[in-house]
């Protein structure tokens, strides 16, 4: 059994280095972020109860009348997309401490033995971390496809910042305290219409993901059809201006236009300079490991 406490995390430039790997090598990929709502949801009904499920249920459909049958049923399809993850994001320390949600994470990958020897490991926040020091644009530009599934209609700023040439959406409800155009039910009649449309037009087609807890499915679902998947939470609404959870500036979209190009020293000092702002207790980037790169830039 892999103890995932035991594990060392890849950092932000070591998981934009593994993706693009992936990606030029059209691997089959899915990361996934889990914080508390997925611990409720994954640990169903053997680690969490129903009420605390729930209340992820509110946040994300504004809707608990799900049975427990059709739950149960949920469960194991978000376990299935942990156990068949390549990267996954897993709280901090101080996380576990502010809600049992994120325990729970841990708990139910324990119990159900989901971490696998293969499997990579990296902070939750890590969409967060792309975005400290212009990463995306390493893992985006100049791409031919990339998939979005997620609340609001970033295909026009995808094509416009990192040049990618070709976008399909597949629009979703959004939180209830953020709703956007899409007001259709996103489970279950949304989900089943992703799961029957979804088209990953090529081995390694590329695909962003912000969803809430079904988005973890969906990046199965698109690891098993062939592409690749990232999970980017709310960056989604970041990039759309919506003031959801990524408030803080170096989220927005326009830093890729007021920052055009980065050094690595450059984007080191930043990537720390993000974690320090916030007092993340997670490791720093130590230049001294990258004085062969200092001269990329991108």
């Amino acid at each position: 059994m892999v103890k995932v406490l035991d594990s060392e995390k890849l950092n932000g430039f070591e998981v934009a280095d593994f993706l693009i790997q992936r990606i030029e090598a059209k691997l089959p990929t899915s990361l996934i972020r889990l914080g508390d709502g997925e611990g409720e949801l994954m640990g169903f009904p053997t680690i969490s109860s129903r009420k605390e499920v729930n209340r992820s249920l509110r946040v994300w459909f504004d809707d608990v009348s799900m049975p427990d049958e059709e739950l149960e049923v949920l469960s194991h399809s978000i376990r299935e997309a942990v156990r068949n993850a390549d990267v996954l994001g897993i709280p901090r320390e101080k996380q576990k401490l502010r809600h049992k949600g994120y325990q729970q994470v841990f708990d139910t990958i324990e119990h159900y033995n989901l971490a696998k020897s293969n499997m990579a490991f990296t902070d939750a926040g890590i969409h967060r971390y792309l975005t400290f020091c212009q990463l995306y644009r390493k893992i985006l530009k100049d791409r031919e496809f990339v998939g979005l599934i997620g609340a609001r209609d970033i295909s026009g700023i995808i094509k416009e910042y990192f040049r990618v040439n070709e976008t399909k959406n597949y629009i979703v409800r959004a939180e209830r305290e953020f709703l956007g155009e899409e007001l259709g039910c996103h489970f279950p009649d949304r989900y089943k219409e992703i799961y029957e449309t979804l088209d990953v037009p090529y081995q390694g087609a590329l695909f962003l993901v912000g969803a809430g807890g079904l988005g973890k499915i969906y990046c199965h679902w698109i690891k098993q059809r062939g592409g690749i998947a990232i999970d980017v939470g709310a960056l989604f609404d970041a990039w759309s201006g919506v003031r959801s959870r990524l408030v803080h500036p170096c989220h927005h979209i326009e830093r890729y236009i007021e920052t055009p190009i980065i050094t690595m020293s450059d984007a080191i000092e930043k990537y720390n300079a993000c974690c320090d702002i916030w007092d993340l207790d997670t490791p720093r980037v130590d230049i001294g490991n990258y004085q062969h790169r200092l001269d990329e830039v991108w």
